[in-house]
């Protein structure tokens, strides 16, 4: 089965996902021309390659006029944009993770979760560009690392809010995403990955059994300890990662050792 392995070790953000995809994709004019069907206007999108501690890793930096709008509209848009239906589907149920996270924290219905953000342009270009990317790569499967996050608090213009940021915290309570705090004293995982995560992926822990082909490596914009990377790693997954031998007996009157069998299990759940 074709799968991705999402490497959390550092956290995720939109940006490191968009860039470990296209490393993946290995197309960017391709890229360009499909988010274009999106018609948003005056935004800039610049990929290029850097060193994060020694190892190669794209970087993506998404520039917009910021703009308000609501949850309705983000959703008219993407439902008015040329993009094919499967792209479409995803990014909307990405786009909900985030918008019912931002409006619990806030108290406020989820239409006017985004109503004091003025970035949302760019949160939708990093949404949809994920489910575009997802949908060349076509995996059958999605699994991700144990999510990492920092501790502590961060400033915002808003005020002093901690880690993990309180968005991030609710994404991470209404799915099955598995995460950890780490001794680094920041945010690692902002709500727009935690979103993009909590929707791909559908098993955490160790990378299993996979004949790997190929990795992408998306850079973060912070300047930490620890490399801050995203690593993506594109295979065939040899077996479920909890694929179960069962040992079992049939018993006719006979002990366990004179007649036995063995049940192979397989847990797709």
């Amino acid at each position: 089965m074709k799968a991705l392995y999402f490497d959390c070790a550092s956290g995720i953000c939109g940006s490191m996902v968009l860039g470990a995809l296209l490393e993946l994709v290995e197309d960017d004019e391709w890229f360009f021309d499909e988010i274009s069907q999106l018609h948003l206007e005056d935004y800039t999108i610049d990929i290029s390659k850097g060193l994060v501690n020694d190892i190669a890793a794209t970087s993506v930096e998404i520039m917009v006029v910021k703009r308000h709008h609501q949850y309705s509209e983000l959703k008219a848009m993407i439902n008015e944009s040329e993009l094919n239906l499967a792209v479409k589907d995803l990014a909307k149920k990405i786009l909900r993770r985030l918008a019912k996270a931002e409006g619990k924290v806030r108290g406020v219905p989820i239409e006017k979760a985004f109503d004091y953000r003025s970035d949302m342009e760019k949160v939708l270009l990093i949404i949809v560009g994920t489910a575009i990317l997802i949908n060349r790569l076509a995996p059958e499967l999605c699994f991700s690392s144990v999510v990492n996050d920092g501790y502590g608090f961060i400033d915002t213009e808003f005020g002093t809010i901690p880690v993990p940021l309180p968005a991030t915290s609710e994404i991470f309570a209404a799915s099955t995403v598995i995460s950890r705090q780490i001794g680094i004293n920041t945010d690692l995982v902002t709500p727009t990955g935690a979103a993009i995560i909590a929707e791909l992926a559908t098993i955490y822990g160790p990378m299993p059994a996979m004949d790997v082909t190929k990795i992408g490596w998306g850079a973060g914009h912070k300047v930490l300890t620890i490399p801050n990377i995203l690593r993506v790693s594109l295979g065939e997954v040899t077996k479920y990662p909890d694929e179960m031998i069962l040992w079992g007996s049939i018993l006719d009157d006979v002990s366990c050792s004179d007649s036995r069998r063995i049940i192979t299990g397989r847990n797709k759940d």
